[in-house]
This record gives structure tokens, C-alpha cells and sequence, in this order.
């Protein structure tokens, strides 16, 4: 079953490394990160 990526607000599959992009790398994983609009850029993730 694929895993939802660890990007608060990001809907979008997850890659291995636990994120769907290296923009929700770099941000999901800030210390102190906290939700909103994800902005990945993939469609259908809002």
C-alpha cells in the first residue's frame, strides 16, 4: 500500500525516503515545521 507523503498538508504519494518531492523534503522535515497549503507543484495535491 503506498504511504502518504510526511509533508503536512501535501496529499500526494510517497516516494522511499518518506516525501514525493524534494520540496517537501527540504520543508516537511524543518524542525518546528508546521501545516499549510503544501505547494509541491504536483496535480491533485491542494
Amino acid at each position: 500500500m503506498a504511504q502518504q507523503c510526511g509533508h503536512e498538508g501535501c496529499k500526494c504519494e510517497a516516494r522511499e525516503d518518506g516525501y514525493c518531492s524534494d520540496y517537501c523534503q527540504k520543508h516537511g522535515s524543518h524542525e518546528g515545521h508546521v501545516a499549510h497549503d503544501c505547494g509541491c507543484g504536483h496535480e491533485g495535491c491542494h
